[in-house]
């Protein structure tokens, strides 16, 4: 499947929980709360988020915490936690939850395990909020693209509706993508979405 994701800033956006509703309901396959979030944050999400787009929803590996407040199933972690899991979860219940983590080069797979969802590959383009953070190169990127697997590869960074239409072959051989800047930097998000979605859908 053709993933469409979206991560948030760290930053909250105007009429935050509004803008969200309004993509999921117009296609987003997948939201990651990328900040850091307490407690009352995760439960305010529960409470704004309708119920049938929570298993849309990927929070921050140390969200955990209050899972069983929530039942949410989906967490991401960071480089930096990988291995860590079992500080959060019992060994015998993590298979029945789903983590992503993120990767910037190939030999990177090799140390995941099938407990992994998904990954997020970046960067694709030069970062557009992040001076410097300039894309991988082509032969890096396509040992993602000839890869097999059942973890699904998602496409990330400097990913905007220009870049999809100026060079659609560095993303459409990825399971999915993800819209950081592109997306939160438009001044018309939903507009912006929808043609995003057109362009990698084709609906």
């Amino acid at each position: 499947m053709e993933s469409l994701m979206a991560i948030l800033p760290d930053h909250l956006l105007d009429n935050e929980y509004e803008v969200l509703l309004t993509l999921f309901e117009s296609g987003l396959d997948d939201l990651y709360f990328r900040r850091e979030m307490t407690r009352k944050d995760i439960l305010d999400v529960y409470e704004h988020i309708p119920p049938q787009f929570h298993n849309r929803l990927i929070l921050p590996l140390t969200a955990a915490q209050w899972r069983y407040e929530t039942g949410f199933k989906r967490y991401h972690v960071k480089e930096k936690q990988r291995g860590l899991e079992g500080l959060y979860f019992e060994k015998e219940e993590m298979g029945d939850y789903r983590f992503s983590t993120a990767i910037h080069c190939y030999s990177d797979m090799e140390i995941l395990n099938d407990r992994y969802e998904m990954i997020l590959v970046s960067p694709l383009f030069n970062s557009m909020s992040k001076p410097g953070y300039t894309a991988m190169c082509a032969s890096e990127r396509m040992k993602f693209e000839n890869s097999s697997g059942s973890i699904r590869k998602i496409g990330l960074g400097g990913i905007n509706l220009e870049r999809m239409t100026q060079f659609p072959e560095v993303v459409q051989s990825f399971d999915g993508i993800a819209l950081m800047s592109g997306l939160w930097q438009e001044k018309n998000m939903h507009s912006t979405f929808l043609k995003i979605r057109k362009l990698w859908k084709g609906i």
